[in-house]
């Protein structure tokens, strides 16, 4: 088979499936759309995990304090701050 009858053929299968410019240009400005709704998205769940993260942060600082004090036994020390370590593993993996 020669190039030219397959080039041929592939033109116009590809001219059944193409879009006009109206309705590709339609498309892309959708698609535009959604992509800066999905990237606002994506900011406002990053700037609430920083938020936690600094939260996070700030109980370990005060657990701290409370065991320097003695307000709170070495166990119960040691337990919390288990925890809260996890947790701001778990927040800084999610970044």
């Amino acid at each position: 088979m020669r190039e030219e009858a397959i080039a041929g053929q592939v033109d116009r299968i590809v001219g059944k499936v193409a879009l006009e410019a109206a309705i590709a240009g339609a498309m892309v400005a959708e698609l535009e759309k959604e992509h800066q709704a999905s990237a606002q998205a994506e900011g406002v769940a990053i700037a609430a995990t920083k938020a936690a993260l600094a939260a996070c942060e700030k109980q370990i600082d005060l657990l701290l304090d409370m065991r320097l004090s003695e307000q709170i036994g070495g166990p119960e020390y040691v337990s919390k701050k288990h925890s809260l370590v996890n947790r701001k593993a778990e927040l800084r993996g999610k970044l």
